[in-house]
């Protein structure tokens, strides 16, 4: 369910971090956060993952959530060995894209009166500023990782895009994951390579493109 004209209300979620957020609330986002993460790794066990085993590798779980880049510390406070990968993509492509996901999901999601198109590039632009001004402090001033090498790298999208298998096995090797090159997961990759149909997005105009630059 999503209530886009309480935005600036529910922006402070984003980050979890008080005193913006009370420290009860961050504490209930933790707990809800764990057992979901209890389930999804339960059903790793009992599915398809479970092939992995016979390799000698344990299953692992993929989590990609866009606000997660803005609670790094959060995280790695609940999942010390977690290991993350960071996408970077050109935000006047970013930016059309959220707009586009947020465009499919207001029609089965929103709750309330709707938004006029520009403040839903106003939203999807605020959000990014929020998240990436997080990750920038976290990541650069903060060195959340600094002492965990092992446990971070930064990718292209256009170098995921156009060679997945490199890319991923990229990371393999950058954050000590021998599951990334098993043979299962290089099949995987090589026929979702082949079926997959590249998602196409309405570009920005000009004016739009001009709100974008003056914020970055």
């Amino acid at each position: 369910i999503s209530f886009p004209s309480l935005h600036d209300e529910y922006k402070k979620y984003l980050t979890m971090q008080p005193p913006q957020v009370a420290t009860a609330e961050i504490e209930d986002w933790k707990r809800y956060y764990w057992r979901m993460v209890q389930k999804l790794l339960y059903y790793n066990q009992i599915g398809e993952h479970r092939k992995l085993e016979g390799n000698g590798l344990s299953p692992m779980l993929v989590l990609k959530s866009p606000p997660n880049t803005a609670r790094i510390p959060l995280l790695l406070d609940m999942f010390p060995t977690a290991k993350f990968v960071f996408i970077h993509r050109n935000p006047l492509h970013v930016i059309p894209s959220s707009m586009t996901l947020r465009k499919y999901m207001r029609a089965k999601q929103n709750v309330g009166r709707d938004l006029p198109e520009q403040q839903w590039l106003e939203l999807a632009l605020d959000k990014y500023l929020v998240l990436m001004k997080k990750y920038i402090s976290d990541v650069d001033e903060h060195k959340v990782f600094a002492n965990k090498p092992k446990q971070w790298i930064e990718i292209g999208y256009d170098e995921l895009y156009s060679d997945p298998l490199q890319t991923i096995e990229k990371i393999g090797c950058e954050l000590d994951m021998e599951s990334l090159m098993c043979d299962e997961i290089r099949s995987f990759v090589a026929n979702e390579t082949k079926s997959h149909e590249k998602t196409t997005h309405s570009k920005l105009t000009e004016e739009q493109q001009g709100i974008v630059l003056k914020e970055l």
